[in-house]
């Protein structure tokens, strides 16, 4: 099982390796004209991104199913653990709810953007993923912060 995921994971690193190469590399003939200046419009733009948000649902539906079955398994062993995996849980959502209540829903102004999409409760919801991965983040470096200075007041 272990060299399946791991010929998985090398094949998922070489189609978006290739499909960066392709973005970088291959020009289309169109071009996009902001402020004056032409800018060449890249043709492998649409494989990329869809290839990212295959990734980014596939990340998300693995994650909620292995901590389905991490609760499950804490939840027969050790109760107390299986609690812990709720809070966890828990607050995640509650720091999704709240970094989408601080969002801003404003409509943006961008150029050569006519669509619907960057107002309203997509601007907020853009807006809740970039602070999540802040929060997240700070909670990480802090976690480690906190690790480190343990370890000097444990000796």
């Amino acid at each position: 099982m272990q060299k399946v995921s791991k010929y998985i994971l090398w094949a998922m690193m070489g189609i978006s390796a290739l499909l960066l190469i392709l973005f970088f590399l291959i020009q289309g003939e169109d071009s996009i004209e902001v402020g004056g200046d032409a800018y060449w419009s890249p043709t492998f733009i649409n494989p990329l991104l869809y290839w990212g948000y295959l990734l980014l649902c596939a990340t998300v539906v693995i994650t909620i199913v292995s901590v389905a079955i991490q609760y499950s398994i804490n939840y027969k062993k050790n109760q107390k653990s299986a609690i812990k995996t709720l809070v966890y849980v828990g607050a995640l959502i509650l720091i999704l709810g709240l970094t989408y209540a601080i969002g801003n829903g404003e409509k943006m102004e961008l150029i050569g953007y006519e669509g619907d999409q960057n107002f309203g409760a997509w601007a907020k919801f853009t807006d809740m993923c970039l602070y999540t991965i802040y929060t997240l983040v700070a909670i990480a470096v802090c976690a480690i912060l906190w690790s480190v200075v343990k370890k000097y007041i444990d000796k």
